[in-house]
């Protein structure tokens, strides 16, 4: 698995922020195109708790996960 490209992260930056400041221990890596979203990540690449090969699913996810946290559901 890979970290994120500077290009990835820019394009999510917002997103990124609000999972950052609401959230701990989140860290997202992509392998062969596949993103991978952990909550404290161990040594098991298979306990991840989302995945998507599309960067906007991803995107729209951890929008999401933010607005469902602070109960703003529409």
């Amino acid at each position: 698995m890979k970290n994120l490209t500077i290009t990835e992260m820019e394009k999510m930056e917002r997103e990124l922020y609000a999972v950052s400041e609401n959230f701990e221990g989140i860290s997202i890596l992509k392998n062969n195109n596949t993103y991978f979203v952990f909550q404290n990540r161990n040594e098991d690449d298979n306990n991840w708790i989302f995945s998507t090969t599309n960067i906007n699913e991803l995107k729209g996810w951890l929008y999401g996960t933010v607005q469902a946290k602070n109960k703003i559901i529409k």
